[in-house]
């Protein structure tokens, strides 16, 4: 919370599982909403007395994955006026093929449970143009992509040595009434300034020039590459 204005922000950030067969994306659903099981959370805050814990209670809710505390946080700007954002590694791209929840009662994937699932959340992605609500590239010949990697013979994950991962895995949401992308960052080391390319890239099909790009290199060390964004915070809290 910012002492003078009073703006309250959330943060919630999360890494779901990795895989890109159905039985992995449905662990990713089960990480985000459990359909078995429910449970009383609690938080721990510090007093003038020490560390106290205490039930979240704000809304008598019970949580059943992570969703719901990020639900949880949405609500909250009925009554503080706060910003919430739920950044997170989905190691899931928005059109994943739907999988089978609840018991079989529906389909979903990892995009439409956060998309559709909290109200008044949206994805940067979508309010910034690069996708439509549907998970669907706005572009008709190019698909917007945050990695760009293919592991090679000394990866510790043996079963994806030599795939090509190209997709939109990374993946941030906010109830903030706008946003806007930050396309590249100016950075300067001891002999150059460059200008390095912050998420999403954008290819015409994984293969040919995406082939060609691929990360980490010297000049992006990550094989993810960063997504940097201004959103505009709720109003101000009123006494």
């Amino acid at each position: 919370e910012n002492v003078i204005t009073k703006r309250r922000i959330n943060v919630l950030t999360t890494h779901l599982p990795s895989g890109d067969e159905k039985k992995k994306e449905k662990e990713r659903l089960d990480v985000l909403e459990n359909y078995d099981e429910t449970w009383d959370a609690k938080r721990i805050f510090r007093t003038s007395f020490g560390w106290r814990k205490c039930n979240y209670g704000d809304f008598a809710q019970q949580f059943n994955g992570i969703l719901s505390f990020v639900a949880h946080y949405v609500k909250r700007e009925l009554y503080d006026s706060s910003t919430t954002i739920f950044a997170l590694d989905a190691n899931s791209r928005p059109l994943f093929p739907l999988v089978a929840v609840d018991g079989g009662s529906k389909r979903t994937n990892t995009w439409n449970s956060i998309h559709q699932g909290i109200p008044n959340l949206d994805s940067v992605w979508v309010q910034s143009g690069k996708l439509l609500a549907t998970g669907e590239s706005t572009s008709s010949s190019k698909f917007p992509a945050s990695v760009n990697k293919m592991r090679g013979p000394s990866s510790n994950q043996p079963n994806k040595i030599g795939e090509h991962q190209c997709e939109l895995i990374d993946h941030i949401f906010t109830n903030g009434q706008k946003s806007e992308l930050i396309n590249d960052v100016a950075m300067t080391n001891i002999n150059d300034k460059k200008s390095h390319k912050m998420a999403p890239v954008f290819y015409e099909s994984k293969e040919g020039k995406a082939e060609l790009e691929l990360i980490p290199t010297q000049e992006m060390p990550s094989d993810h590459y960063p997504v940097l964004v201004d959103i505009m915070l709720s109003g101000l809290v009123t006494e």
